[in-house]
């Protein structure tokens, strides 16, 4: 799949460290089984957009909070924990975060969704 965007690819990738970090000159990598099912979806010339989101959160149906972090390949986030406190506040959930928990996945950066739940 081509971008706008030149030189910008979205592609399967045999190897799971790839997908999950910035390794390429800026491909959007998956799993062969998630871009198969995603290109079935998507019709030729359907609109999108690149969104460059080093901090996500998620809360489930069950109320567990997920974090997930990345480095900032584009210095663009001044500080890491302050765009956390700040997208979980978004959320109204800092009062049922293990905060410890999410600490270690702001520093470690593995770039896969964690539990930060209490």
């Amino acid at each position: 799949m081509r971008f706008y965007v030149t030189g910008i690819l979205m592609h399967d990738n045999i190897a799971s460290p790839p997908v999950y970090s910035y390794r390429s000159h800026g491909c959007v990598r998956g799993m062969p089984e998630h871009i198969k099912h995603f290109f079935k979806k998507v019709e030729i010339n359907t609109p999108g957009e690149l969104i460059y989101k080093p901090v996500k959160t998620a809360v489930s149906d069950q109320g567990r909070i997920f974090l997930e972090v990345h480095r900032d390949i584009y210095g663009k986030i001044k500080n890491l924990r302050n765009e956390v406190l700040q997208v979980i506040g978004q959320q109204v959930v800092s009062d049922k975060v293990n905060w410890e928990k999410a600490g270690t996945v702001i520093r470690e950066k593995v770039c896969i969704a964690e539990d930060i739940s209490l």
